[in-house]
Formats: C-alpha cells, sequence, structure tokens
C-alpha cells in the first residue's frame, strides 16, 4: 500500500472515491488528519483528510463520504498493518469504532479514541495544548484521571429507531447519523451500577412497545433516559419525554402519566435485580411550540428527585446535591484533581479577602474557595442552579459564601465589585462578551477554568493586552477515550505604575 501525498486529478474529490493517504496528525475531534496538495481547476489548493479512527504514521485507504470545500470526510476501508501506531490498542467497548477489525456495521459515536492507549491519549492532548496556548514552560504537565474506564457520572441516552432495523433503540447516535441509534450493550465509560442498566431499560421499552418521539413531532412519547450515579452509590434515572398526553404500552394506548409510572416501577426492580438500586426516578416532559419558549416539567415518579456527590478535596470531603439537569463534572475522581488545582491557583500566596465564582453552577467551585478565603460571591443565571447553591452551602455549613441570579456580565457592572480574586468556569465558547466586565474588576488575580482550550487560546491575548500576565497553565484530563480536555488558568494582573 503506497501513500500519495498529492491527489492526481483536475477535479476535487468526490464521494465513493478512493484515497490511500499516510496519517500526519490529529485534530481537535481525535480524527487522522492527512493533507493532500491538489490543482483543482487550474488552481493549487491543500485539501485536509479527515480519517476517524487512525493515528500519526498510518497508512490506510480511505472512501470519501463528503467534501467540503478544502476537507475531506472519508471512511478508513483497511488498514496497512505494517503501519499500526504502537499506541494502537483494542478498544475496549464492542461498538468502538476499531479499523483494524471488520465490522458489520456503524460504530458507536460516544468515542473517539478507544483505540489508542491512555498515555498516548494524554501526550496528545498535552501537544494540543501546548500548541494552542504557546505558553512555553509556563504550560505544566497534564493531570491524568484517576480512572480510565467507568469514570462517567452522566450519561443521556436517546431514544430513537435502531441503525438497519427500525425497532426502539435505546443507546447513542452512530457518527454520520442524525437520527437513527446504535442499543448500547453497556458503556465501558460510564459507572459500572449504571451501566449494566442500559441494555435492561432498553430491552424493556422495546417489549412493552414504547414508541420514540417522532421528528415530526407529531406522536411518540420516548425522547430520552439520562443516568447519574455518584461516588456515594447513589443512582437517579430521568425519563425524558414529550408533552403528549397518551403513549403506547403493551400495544394499547393509554395516558402518559400511566406509561412513566410503569417505566419507574420497572426501573427500580431492573436496579435491585441487577444490583444496582435506585434512589429515585424523575419524569421530564418538554413542552415546546413555535414561537414559544421551550419548558421542562419535572415530577419525581420514586424515591428523591436529587442525588449526593461527594468531593475529597484539601480541607475536607465537599457534599453537592445534583438534580437530573444539574451540570457538574462528568468524572467525579478527576474533578477532584481539578478543584485541587483551582484552590491552588486561587489561594497560594495568603487568604483572599473576597472571591467570586462566575457561571457557578450548583456552588461546586464557590463551596470549595468558602474554605480559602473571607467571603466568596457566585453568579449563576440560572434560578434553579443558584437556589440549588444556596442548600449545598447550607449542607457544607459554610456561611461566608452567597449567590446572586444574573448574568455574569451584569451583575459585575452593577455591583461595583472589588475582589481580590475571579475564577470564571464559562461555557465552550469562553467569556465572550463578559470579558471586558471582568476585566474592569481590576482583580490582582483571575483562575480561568476552561472546557474549550480554543476558547482560553483566543482570550488570551485580550487578557494580556488588558494587563494579565499568564502564570501557568494546566490541562486535566477530565475524558479519557474522548479527545477533550480541561484547563486551568492562572494569571496575574500586573500592578499599574505608580504615579510620578
Amino acid at each position: 500500500m503506497t501513500a500519495t501525498r498529492v491527489w492526481p486529478l483536475e477535479r476535487k474529490p468526490r464521494r465513493d472515491d478512493a484515497l490511500v493517504v499516510e496519517i500526519d496528525h490529529l485534530d481537535s475531534a481525535g480524527d487522522g488528519v492527512a493533507t493532500l496538495s491538489a490543482r483543482i481547476s487550474g488552481e493549487p489548493r491543500k485539501l485536509r483528510v479527515l480519517a476517524p479512527g487512525t493515528l500519526p504514521g498510518e497508512v490506510v485507504t480511505l472512501r470519501v463520504l463528503a467534501v467540503h470545500r478544502n476537507d475531506v470526510e472519508c471512511e478508513v476501508t483497511s488498514l496497512d498493518a505494517a503501519t499500526a501506531g504502537a499506541a494502537r490498542r483494542v478498544p475496549p467497548c464492542p461498538v468502538a469504532l476499531d479499523i483494524s477489525a471488520p465490522r458489520s456495521g456503524p460504530a458507536c459515536g460516544g468515542c473517539a479514541l478507544q483505540h489508542t492507549a491512555l498515555e498516548a491519549q494524554e501526550a496528545e492532548k498535552q501537544r494540543r495544548l501546548a500548541q494552542l496556548l504557546r505558553a512555553g514552560e509556563r504550560l505544566r504537565p497534564l493531570v491524568g484521571s484517576p480512572e480510565g474506564l467507568g469514570y462517567r457520572n452522566k450519561l443521556e441516552l436517546s431514544c430513537g429507531p435502531a441503525v438497519n432495523e427500525g425497532h426502539l433503540a435505546l443507546g447513542l447516535h452512530p457518527r454520520g447519523y442524525r437520527h437513527e441509534l446504535i442499543s448500547l450493550p453497556a458503556c465501558r465509560l460510564m459507572a459500572e451500577g449504571s451501566a449494566r442498566l442500559i441494555p435492561a431499560l432498553g430491552e424493556w421499552l422495546r417489549v412493552r412497545g414504547f414508541e420514540a418521539a417522532r421528528r415530526d413531532g407529531d406522536g411518540g412519547l420516548l425522547r430520552t433516559v439520562t443516568l447519574r450515579e455518584t461516588s456515594t452509590g447513589e443512582r437517579l434515572v430521568d425519563l425524558g419525554t414529550t408533552d403528549a398526553p397518551t403513549a403506547m404500552l403493551d400495544g394499547a394506548s393509554v395516558a402518559s402519566d400511566v406509561a412513566a409510572a410503569a417505566f419507574a416501577e420497572a426501573a427500580v426492580a431492573l436496579g435491585e435485580a441487577l444490583s444496582a438500586p435506585l434512589t429515585g426516578v424523575v419524569w421530564t416532559r418538554r413542552r415546546a411550540a413555535r414561537g414559544r419558549r421551550t419548558e421542562l416539567d419535572t415530577c419525581t415518579l420514586f424515591g428523591r428527585a436529587s442525588i449526593t456527590e461527594r468531593l475529597a478535596l484539601p480541607g475536607g470531603p465537599l457534599f453537592l446535591e445534583l438534580g437530573p439537569r444539574t451540570f457538574f463534572q462528568p468524572n467525579t475522581r478527576a474533578a477532584e484533581r481539578l478543584y485541587s488545582l483551582i484552590l491552588e491557583a486561587a489561594c497560594d500566596e495568603g487568604t483572599p479577602r473576597l472571591a467570586l465564582d462566575l457561571y457557578c453552577g450548583v456552588g461546586g467551585i464557590a463551596l470549595a474557595l468558602a474554605r480559602r478565603c473571607e467571603a466568596v460571591l457566585g453568579i449563576e443565571l440560572v434560578p434553579e442552579s443558584v437556589a440549588a447553591a444556596a442548600e449545598n452551602a447550607r449542607r457544607n455549613g459554610l456561611t461566608n459564601v452567597t449567590f446572586e441570579v444574573g448574568d455574569a456580565g451584569a451583575v459585575l457592572r452593577e455591583r461595583g465589585l472589588a475582589p481580590d480574586v475571579v475564577v470564571v468556569d464559562p461555557p465552550r465558547a469562553g467569556l465572550g462578551v463578559a470579558l471586558d466586565a471582568v476585566v474592569a474588576l481590576g482583580a490582582a488575580r483571575l483562575v480561568y477554568v476552561s472546557c474549550n482550550p480554543e476558547s482560553l487560546a483566543r482570550e488570551l491575548p485580550p487578557l494580556r493586552r488588558a494587563g494579565y500576565e499568564l502564570i501557568w497553565a494546566q490541562g486535566v484530563d477530565q475524558f479519557p477515550h474522548t479527545p477533550h480536555v480541561e484547563v486551568v488558568a492562572r494569571l496575574d494582573r500586573a500592578p499599574l505604575p505608580l504615579p510620578t
């Protein structure tokens, strides 16, 4: 098998064209990338060929699936075994993509790197951070996850037609499929107890004749089943549905609350049978209409509507109540390492008088800071999260932390606060328009926690122009077997020059 670096035709590649290439590197999605020189309609071009499931240095034969300007999406039809990367492994999950072995159907789209040794995954994530942040020696070594499998504490599964079969499936979308699903025999990333429930719940829904919500919105009930499990051994199941008044059950139309109650009873029984007892089952109905804001209505069908997570942190454990839609890091053990880094970045040179936690969610970071700071204020846009954060503060006996509902940028502009430390954990898009408001606070230290290093890299230059210097940055692998990586950056503001 001889790889080419030149596209031989005077036209762009088309669907079903065959290519033989050598993979150069991995992109941010974990796909292998090869670069082809081309001359199309007389114009020189560089084509970026994307090959999922490959590793740098491997020579593969590809079939073109789609072409988008200079990107060529492909699937691997064969791997030259002599070039297989030293980091290649047999994926631990039977439905993960493995180009080194034949398969009869599409692979699960949930993990991009299961075919890669964990050490190589971590090295790739460190390489990507170095390339993005250009921090040199200020970039510390990546902090690995304590667990490579069974680390996820939450998993949302979709309900819909199974690929090539049509019957109801509970699972994930294969790559390239918008509607069809793979029925998961389990999920090797999910905590073991909840993972055992996945195929059992899917089979029960199928046998009892439940129907997935139709794409046109006309009929069907099921949308999602979400599993959540904490390190304390508690488990929560959330049945997500439309607001249809009726549902199919055992071939008959029944009231949707009757169908939901039957699901809850079965989920509890399956949990007991599989040594994965449930703490609670909730039902979330989604009410959506064109021109109106989508509403979510949640009620408890069994037990409690929240479960307790325990974080082992410097200074003692921290307890958090997590509901079905509460945002929390998906890897509890890695989150402990992340929070410890945040505390180091914020408080390693004394006790801050006032610390702000922006985008605070249910208060995890703010509560950790409260043990090291005189006072902490958390700001969050979602009222339910702020109420949960206040309850979490009470539960942990912390009286020096308060929470406020509002947009972070707007609250900062209105309050005229003067914090010593600001911790931001923004959405994937970054601070955006709130950046100027954060800078205007004039805090001596800024701790930027990013789940998207591209956003952090984009916002470091304006922060630098505003007087903030990057002291150090460090990645945390919260998502083994995926390309995602979280990063903590400590930035200190240069002191203003003394007046002359």
